[in-house]
């Protein structure tokens, strides 16, 4: 359902999640996305409560980010888990974006068509925009050489965290 969203966008795509760690269909479709002109940002939190899941979701975040999506680093924890599209439609629920939520978990998510209550919820999205700042490449760059090479292993171990 979420990559069906996701390959439907026309203009942006917006996701709020406490970990990511996507499949390659959902990166997938979130790279195509990203060439074809959709403008992608995504929120994660900067209080993480599992380092190497932490690690992993940096390691997908690096990679969008080098192809031009915008992420955000919220000031504390944020558990929401969304998906909105071009402000038509919205996903929110149980199921975080990472691989076990989707294939392990048996956690699920509602799926909202209702223009009203797509701006409802993006309003309190750009209210959490306020507590974020921005991750850049040159952040991303800064990181030193033993988190670089953290983020590299937390990434062969990402299927199972």
């Amino acid at each position: 359902c979420m990559v069906k969203m996701i390959v439907s966008a026309k203009k942006k795509i917006c996701i709020q999640t406490p970990y990511f760690i996507p499949d390659d269909t959902f990166m997938g479709s979130l790279k195509l996305a990203i060439l074809s002109g959709v403008k992608v940002e995504i929120m994660i939190p900067k209080r993480i409560d599992h380092i190497s899941v932490h690690f992993a979701t940096l390691s997908y975040i690096n990679d969008l980010l080098a192809l031009g999506a915008t992420v955000q680093i919220y000031n504390g924890f944020i558990h929401s888990k969304v998906l909105f599209i071009d402000d038509k439609i919205l996903t929110l629920g149980s199921c975080n974006m990472d691989i076990r939520s989707g294939s392990l978990n048996f956690e699920d998510n509602v799926v909202i068509y209702n223009k009203d209550k797509v701006l409802e919820y993006k309003d309190i999205y750009n209210k959490d925009l306020l507590l974020c700042k921005q991750y850049t490449e040159v952040e991303r760059k800064k990181k030193n050489i033993f988190v670089k090479m953290f983020i590299s292993i937390a990434r062969l171990f990402s299927s199972i965290l």
